[in-house]
């Protein structure tokens, strides 16, 4: 099934988080400040935000001229507009039209971010993620980067505790950091020391680990090996009969690309469905795909809805994104409200776009990245950036 391919899925997670950072863009432009309550403030948004597309048109018209742009964009900004704030943030990041600044950067994103620009916030989560910044508490700190701040430090806490742990031989602190390694949680990742410390517990015996094991250097040789395929997905079949639910996830990819196992739909479905119920998000979401098109299940789009709801409620940026886009279409179209609250719909398209960047610490996509499929994956995000261009820069977003 084309769109449970992996690297498919994500070029269809990034084409809905492009449209709908565009439509975000669009918004704020067109729509003042809510509380905004005289005249006098309304007029001087609405300047703004024509400051605003007045830089748009140096950044994109005939007339090219990045230094002008951002004097438009810091007229904007400095009149506490959202949007010119990200511009100017977007311009000192690229060093367009003004000297390249990473810290003047995430000034300016944070100001945005604090206005609940979700694009402002997105980008911050991006920088988080890839480890290029590290959020500290300060003065100027709002709620929302408190927020990131704390995060931030749950993750490193967690990652040394299980550091702690695993140089005591602890074989499942070993499993714990590995996959932490694995998807860049509380530390830079690292396919090579993840895959270490897997051995580590997998040699110890725990199950999970020499699922892990056993998958992650099957792809690492490009899954050109029957018996390392075979061999990895009986010891994930064996971690899947004891319970663990991410080698349920695991196992239900095996049967879906019929790797070491024959190729089976229904077995694929249904031990995904075993990892959706212990609550993974993205098991959830993808057991909503598979009754979506009737993928070893019955086709049945209320179920659908209803794992989809699943992921989304817990944070699951792809399940938000998607319900939001499904509300926003249903309205236009006279179609049913999958959500029935265009309040909700808001809710979970912002929350999508801020929140997009964790797609990147998706177990499987980092899982099943070997080199050529890291390749493959930088060679996409290329051509979709091409290909979005023209509309990204229109709505100041640039899809980094």
């Amino acid at each position: 099934m084309a769109q449970r391919d992996m690297w498919n899925s994500c070029r269809t997670i990034a084409g809905l988080v492009i449209a709908v950072a565009m439509a975000g863009g669009c918004a704020q432009l067109h729509t003042n400040n809510a509380g905004n309550s005289s005249m006098r403030q309304q007029v001087k948004q609405d300047d703004a935000n024509s400051q605003v597309m007045r830089g748009l048109l140096y950044v994109i018209g005939p007339s090219r001229d990045f230094a002008q742009a951002f004097v438009w964009f810091r007229k904007a900004a400095d009149q506490g507009n959202a949007l010119g704030e990200y511009q100017v943030g977007q311009s000192y990041e690229a060093g367009r039209g003004v000297k390249k600044n990473e810290t003047e950067a995430v000034v300016w994103y944070r100001k945005a971010a604090e206005q609940n620009l979700p694009a402002a916030r997105s980008r911050l989560r991006t920088m988080f993620v890839s480890r290029q910044i590290m959020p500290v508490s300060d003065a100027q700190g709002g709620q929302w980067w408190q927020g990131l701040v704390g995060q931030a430090a749950d993750e490193s806490q967690s990652f040394y505790h299980a550091y702690a742990a695993a140089a005591q031989g602890d074989a499942d602190a070993e499993m714990d950091l590995g996959v932490a390694y694995l998807i860049g949680v509380g530390t830079p990742k690292d396919r090579t020391q993840a895959a270490w410390l897997f051995r580590q517990a997998a040699e110890q015996g725990q199950t999970e680990a020499q699922c892990f094991f056993a998958a992650i250097s099957a792809s690492d040789d490009g899954w050109a090996i029957p018996a390392e395929m075979k061999h990895a997905a009986d010891l994930c079949q064996n971690a899947a009969n004891h319970g663990y639910a991410d080698a349920q996830l695991v196992l239900s990819t095996f049967y879906l690309m019929g790797r070491g196992v024959p190729k089976d739909t229904v077995q694929a479905a249904a031990w995904l469905r075993k990892a959706a119920e212990q609550g993974r998000p993205d098991a959830e979401f993808m057991l909503a795909l598979d009754y979506a098109q009737g993928s070893g299940v019955p086709k049945d789009d209320a179920q659908s809805i209803v794992w989809y709801r699943k992921a989304a409620d817990q944070g699951y940026p792809a399940a938000m994104i998607l319900l939001g886009l499904q509300a926003s279409i249903a309205h236009m179209t006279g179609r049913k409200d999958p959500l029935g609250d265009p309040a909700l719909a808001q809710k979970f398209t912002d929350l999508g776009v801020e929140h997009s960047p964790d797609l990147t610490r998706d177990l499987l996509p980092n899982l099943w990245a070997s080199r050529a499929q890291l390749e493959r994956a930088r060679q996409m995000q290329k051509q979709w950036g091409r290909i979005f261009a023209p509309g990204l820069k229109a709505m100041g977003v640039d899809g980094r």
